[in-house]
């Protein structure tokens, strides 16, 4: 009998799909102890890892060039759960004052043995402190790759800034991670509290270029159907609905802008932080007022004052 051609292609179509869903892949690695294993990964194969576990921290503490050995002796005083804010039971037990305060968090990263990449690369997209990255090769220097805000253990020394952080290591030996962060700012989210990604150069390229089209994609049909609103409450200024749904869009789309962090990275000027600061507490709260007020101009009659007053409140 012979065999259709169209289902020739489905069963090669199927012999193929099932293959690569056989194909066994190893569990994403966690981090332990401060430990970050990575010899057994291999990024050409598996692709982007986004590591997630434990780091140690040293409360009340900043490394330099000058005390760098002093932090591979001595015993962290706990782990902190990363992603994660400073609320978390091993930092509060630590300090009173937490999530208020400076602390430095190590990640030590065994890499494999004679692999195929010269390097990988580090992404962090979001880092809620002030803060200062340094690398600890094997030789022992001490080099930083990427610095944001002022950090100091006090008010008076510290200046806060969100920003990410892309950077490089050497793909095999071990390596050694020190993140200096102070936050006397934000009592919500603080440091690394949204995933990191390693992989090579090209994929990590290929995550940034993604995670930018796809905020961008959303500011832009939000923000053109703001203004499209506002242009029909311009025309038709009776009506007060258009104004209230064009004015949450337009405000939804400045907070994508905030709390992606975009807006840091255009203005980078720390005499801004405040404004910036303040300006992501304000795109949380003004577009339910926005949608509210849109509701009672549409619904007039079925949404009384005082169940809107209620909501304001």
């Amino acid at each position: 009998m012979r065999i259709p051609s169209c289902s020739k292609y489905t069963l090669i179509l199927l012999i193929v799909f099932l293959s690569t869903a056989c194909q066994r892949y190893p569990e994403a690695i966690k981090v332990e102890d401060g430990i970050l294993d990575l010899s057994s990964w291999r990024f050409q194969s598996y692709g982007v890892l986004k590591p997630r576990g434990e780091w140690a921290f040293y409360w009340d503490e900043l490394i330099s060039v000058w005390n760098s050995k002093q932090f591979l002796e001595d015993k962290p005083d706990g782990f902190i759960q990363v992603p994660g804010n400073w609320r978390q039971k091993s930092v509060t037990e630590i300090s009173e004052k937490a999530p208020f305060g400076a602390m430095v968090i190590h990640l030590k990263i065994l890499n494999r043995e004679n692999p195929e990449e010269g390097e990988l690369m580090v992404y962090m997209p979001h880092i809620r402190s002030a803060h200062e990255i340094f690398i600890l090769k094997q030789d022992q220097s001490l080099t930083m790759v990427s610095e944001a805000g002022l950090v100091g253990k006090d008010t008076e020394r510290h200046k806060g800034w969100f920003s990410g952080a892309t950077f490089s290591f050497p793909a095999s030996g071990v390596t050694d991670i020190f993140i200096n962060l102070s936050n006397f700012d934000d009592k919500n989210n603080q440091g690394l509290y949204e995933d990191f990604f390693i992989g090579t150069e090209s994929q990590i390229s290929q995550v940034k270029t993604e995670r930018g089209q796809t905020d961008f994609l959303l500011i832009g049909m939000i923000g053109f159907a703001g203004i499209f609103m506002l242009m029909i409450f311009v025309l038709r200024r009776s009506e007060m609905a258009p104004f209230w749904l064009g004015a949450y869009s337009l405000t939804f789309a400045v907070r994508v802008l905030v709390i992606n962090l975009y807006l840091y990275e255009w203005i980078n000027n720390l005499h801004w932080f405040d404004f910036l600061f303040r300006l992501n507490y304000f795109t949380v709260y003004f577009p339910t007022i926005a949608y509210i007020a849109f509701l009672r101009s549409v619904f007039a009659k079925q949404f009384s004052g005082t169940i809107a007053k209620i909501c304001y409140a």
